[in-house]
């Protein structure tokens, strides 16, 4: 359960339906502490009695106390609550006095808006985020919702402006992303509807449109939308900037380091990066710059180029030569601004000028695409890094999962593999079994990528380990399933069939767990018969029961495996489909082995989808019995 503490002067009706709302927001227990009549020293004994998790405090009394606490509250708070970092909020009845320290992580005002209150105690929890698609085009919202609910957020709806404005009164979003052009409310008007309300001034509208003249991008910023993407978007985009702007009621709220000899600037660009929910460190000269950005690590710098003791140029320099600090990009706020200037800037990796005299737009502009685009290069950094892993893991899945080619006295046996993506879901394996016989296996995670194949894998190995006891397939199930229900989430799950093969007794003991049909091939008549067993996919529930069956086979058989890849590959939205499979082994048996029906079926399968793009792992294993 989380830790809510209120500070307030005295509880009243409002501050009781903070708690009451936020216990129904989330697993939060609230303990209160009144100020009225208490000393700094009983204040200080009880906001340190706890690690609290979220602190609540009455900025119209603390305004008043600022003698005695400081004017920085929040930094007071965090000083002296131990062992926790607080998400703080300031809660005032005006929207300028709750919004006056902004060193608090949010604030709200009252009267209290309870969808305002869900959206402060969402990301006080740091739960998923509330995105709203405000868009009359049903293909594009379908689009922009699949991509965000991708990401793990949630998505609320709207068709134009009128009907966003009801969702928000029910349901505060933590951004809006919106077209103009739409019927009833267009773009334009919502966003400067929201950012002229004192209360929904605070969500970020991006507007995504197909306008892309300057009069209508112009139009849209003015209004109040806090950034612009024409159409056609790449969708990566899209993503950094809902990162960037909602990190500005988060706990991780970017830092920049303001370096001026002037305190009337270093004021003046504190109070403009602050009103965009910045922290904002300041330094006099270079020299402490340097230090600051050494110690404190801060996402962005600004500097002027005049300046005791360390000029810019110097700065710059230093900053560079310096691991620690070469990459945090630097923003030059000086007059000093010709082409010689900027040359000099480029060579030290001068990120951009800003000439005096500026405006706050500028400045927040700037800033906002050197974060963003800072953003961009560590999410392609991470993309490439996560590009080389898998690789890495497809070359050990190769490995664990090998050809089989086998041809001998006993059992002729051919695999065939082919993953939809670099790490695959399905896995096989052909094991000699202690008695002289073989187990033949399939298996098939829900899912793809990293986290089936992680599953594929510890499966496999859960299997051969329970091989060496010559048990009974169903057994083997049994192991496998108990091991997953315990070592894996509730949504993963596995599909296997697994084969006995006694080949002095020419027969198959098999059992199935939730897969499809598998088949035994009669060559002597042409005939196939299908395997089935009852047994639901392992990892879902820790009591299922798997049933062992057995059937005889004749010299010249063919055990056919394979997973729903193979039946359910697609072209113009038509299944390959079992009947396919049939007669594909019906036409090509009565004079395949099976290490050459392999390649037919896998050449039948090719041949029908053409050029359609796979959507799922085709595996397939095919023993001769002999």
């Amino acid at each position: 359960m989380k830790q809510l503490l209120i500070l307030t002067k005295k509880i009243n009706h409002h501050i009781a339906k903070i708690a009451v709302l936020a216990k129904a927001y989330g697993s939060i227990v609230t303990k209160f502490f009144e100020l009225h009549d208490k000393t700094q020293e009983e204040t200080l004994a009880f906001i340190s009695s706890n690690q609290w998790d979220i602190v609540f405090y009455d900025a119209d009394y603390f305004l008043n106390e600022e003698t005695i606490y400081g004017k920085d509250l929040p930094k007071y708070l965090r000083e002296n609550i131990q062992g926790s970092q607080p998400y703080i909020v300031s809660f005032s009845h005006s929207v300028r006095a709750g919004f006056s320290n902004p060193s608090a992580d949010n604030f709200l005002s009252f009267p209290l808006n309870p969808s305002i209150l869900g959206s402060v105690i969402r990301r006080a929890l740091d739960n998923a985020l509330v995105i709203m698609i405000v868009e009359d085009s049903s293909t594009q919202r379908l689009i922009l919702k699949k991509f965000i609910e991708q990401r793990g957020h949630q998505v609320v709806e709207a068709e134009h402006g009128q009907e966003a404005i009801e969702i928000i009164s029910q349901k505060c979003p933590d951004i809006i992303i919106s077209d103009i052009e739409m019927p009833v409310m267009d773009g334009y008007l919502l966003t400067e509807h929201l950012s002229q309300h004192d209360i929904y001034s605070r969500i970020p509208i991006l507007i995504v449109s197909s306008l892309s003249n300057s009069t209508a991008i112009k139009k849209a910023l003015q209004m109040g939308a806090i950034d612009y993407v024409t159409k056609p978007y790449d969708i990566e985009k899209i993503d950094q900037k809902v990162i960037h702007y909602t990190r500005r009621f988060s706990k991780d709220r970017k830092s920049i380091l303001v370096v001026d000899d002037s305190a009337f600037i270093v004021k003046m660009i504190a109070l403009t990066l602050e009103s965009e929910r910045y922290r904002v460190i300041s330094a006099k000269n270079g020299k402490e710059g340097l230090e600051k950005a050494k110690l404190m690590q801060p996402d962005i710098i600004t500097t002027d180029y005049n300046m005791p003791e360390m000029d810019g140029w110097e700065f710059c320099r230093k900053l560079k030569e310096n691991p620690k600090t070469r990459d945090i990009p630097v923003i030059m706020i000086t007059s000093k601004s010709t082409d010689l200037d900027r040359k000099i800037g480029r060579a030290l990796k001068v990120y951009d000028y800003i000439a005096k005299p500026f405006n706050a737009t500028t400045l927040t502009s700037t800033i906002n695409t050197a974060l963003i685009e800072q953003l961009a290069e560590k999410v392609k950094f991470e993309k490439n890094l996560l590009s080389q892993e898998m690789k890495v893991g497809h070359q050990v899945q190769n490995q664990i999962l090998p050809s089989i080619e086998i041809n001998n006295d006993q059992i002729s046996a051919k695999s065939g593999w082919i993953p939809c993506k670099e790490l695959s879901g399905d896995f096989y394996d052909l094991i000699d079994c202690p008695d002289q016989n073989h187990l033949a296996i399939i298996g098939d995670v829900s899912g793809k990528g990293l986290p089936a194949s992680l599953v594929t894998v510890a499966s496999q190995a859960c299997l051969r380990g329970q091989t060496v006891h010559n048990q009974t397939t169903g057994t083997l199930l049994d192991g496998l399933n108990k091991y997953l229900c315990v070592s894996t989430k509730a949504e993963m799950f596995l599909t296997c069939f697994i084969a006995h093969i006694d080949h002095k007794q020419k027969v198959l003991k098999y059992s199935s767990a939730g897969h499809n049909q598998m088949i035994l091939y009669k060559k002597s008549n042409n005939e196939i018969l299908d395997l089935s067993a009852s047994g639901l996919p392992c990892g879902m529930f820790d009591t299922c029961q798997y049933e062992t069956k057995e059937i005889s086979y004749e010299s010249h058989d063919i055990l056919i495996l394979y997973t729903d890849g193979v039946t359910e590959a697609e072209f113009e939205l038509e299944q390959y489909g079992s009947e396919r499979l049939h007669q594909t082994i019906q036409d090509h048996g009565p004079q395949c082995s099976a290490i050459e029906l392999n390649q037919k079926i896998l050449d039948s399968l090719k041949s029908f989808v053409k050029h359609h793009p796979q959507s799922d792992d085709i595996t397939l294993l095919l023993c001769d019995l002999y």
